[in-house]
């Protein structure tokens, strides 16, 4: 019988997190120094960015406030640290009026206290808050719905077409067995947006899809009629990958065949809990797309990779898969399966695939992958405009 161990929760979307983490986590770049002491000290992941809601324009600032705020709730955190300087349009107190009332969440200010102080009092706060988390018991329970999955795939080549047909595969299964499956990365729709259309539960859901991908056309556009070198990007050519149409039809093998329930804009968190696949619009650019994925709900994130990618995120363990065994062999401490048996024809997908499901229901349970043995705590988030 397969049964996974989680830590409940009190959520009516996520009802379970896979770790039990207290994070520390900066609302703008001027507090990262801070927030690094802070999670050295208290051996804490530590969410830090080059971004801050002062100085940007548009719709930034709200991605900055709103991708900070669910990275805190994704149902892997216990309870979190929040720092800042004060003085920020979107500021460390201001975040924590809207999460106190889901989870154990404190802020500081480092212009109120003084880096020394802030330093010192949050490495109390942060001790104080992991040994209310050592309280929480685990437990087994028999079935995965619920269970929320990012795929990705980073450093593609020609043999992440291989990685990502297994991967669809988990996908299938997952959303079979009750769980939800979330994808990102809206310029490698491009050539395939078509047949996604088809996917989705209803023609409101498709014309939101197809709002999201138009517009990142015309952004890009707005800047370079030449996409070569970034979708595909040179890595991407260099492995054999030579149009975006190529690249998208790969990457969209990882998404299996579930109909689409809902399409979330960069930094929102997923709000239905209808088991299906469910989009993110989002970048290419890997660690601001796998923490899209981590502040949409992700539990976990399998990661498919050609040439090698070794990030992680500090929230949703991230799974790392490739089938080109030549990175397999140079990158091992990095990938936690290898799955060029399938470019070989020596083991069907269906068998991968099932190898794949097995270790995710593992590192669900509480196997660390390469990524968190490395100690990756890769975050980053997303800017659309100028910063003033």
């Amino acid at each position: 019988m397969m049964r996974i161990r989680v830590y409940p929760r009190k959520d009516a979307t996520f009802r379970f997190g896979i770790r039990n983490k207290v994070v520390v986590a900066s609302v703008g770049a001027s507090a990262n120094h801070a927030v690094k002491q802070i999670a050295k000290r208290t051996a804490s992941p530590a969410l830090v960015h080059d971004k801050g809601t002062d100085g940007e324009i548009g719709e930034d600032s709200e991605i900055t406030r709103r991708t900070i705020i669910n990275s805190v709730l994704n149902a892997n955190v216990y309870g979190a640290l929040l720092i800042g300087l004060g003085d920020e349009r979107y500021n460390a107190k201001d975040m924590v009026a809207e999460l106190e009332r889901f989870k154990p969440v404190y802020w500081l200010h480092i212009q109120e206290e003084g880096e020394r102080a802030t330093i010192s009092k949050g490495v109390k706060l942060v001790n104080m808050l992991r040994k209310e988390s050592d309280k929480i018991s685990s437990r087994y329970i028999k079935k995965i719905s619920g269970l929320t999955v990012g795929v990705k795939c980073g450093a593609s080549d020609y043999t992440s077409v291989f990685a990502n047909a297994v991967v669809g595969l988990v996908a299938d299964t997952i959303v079979n067995m009750g769980g939800r499956v979330v994808f990102t990365e809206t310029t490698e729709l491009i050539g395939m947006e078509r047949h996604l259309y088809r996917r989705c539960i209803s023609r409101g859901i498709a014309r939101k899809l197809r709002y999201i991908v138009m517009k990142n056309i015309q952004s890009i556009l707005s800047y370079s009629r030449n996409w070569l070198g970034a979708q595909p990007n040179y890595g991407n050519i260099r492995g054999g990958i030579t149009t975006i149409e190529e690249k998208s039809a790969g990457a969209l093998l990882k998404t299996g065949s579930s109909k689409i329930i809902d399409v979330l804009s960069y930094g929102e968190r997923i709000s239905k809990n209808e088991p299906g696949v469910y989009f993110v619009d989002g970048p290419g650019f890997d660690v601001p797309a796998i923490t899209a994925l981590a502040a949409s709900g992700c539990h976990s994130i399998i990661f498919t990779t050609g040439s090698g990618e070794p990030i992680g995120s500090p929230i949703a363990p991230s799974i790392k898969v490739t089938a080109n065994s030549k990175t397999y062999r140079n990158m091992r401490e990095n990938i936690d399966l290898d799955l060029s048996p399938a470019l070989r024809g020596d083991i069907p997908l269906d068998e991968l695939a099932e190898k794949l499901f097995y270790l995710l229901v593992e590192i669900v349970s509480g196997r660390e992958t390469a990524a968190e043995l490395m100690r990756h705590e890769d975050f980053a988030i997303l800017k659309s405009g100028p910063t003033l």
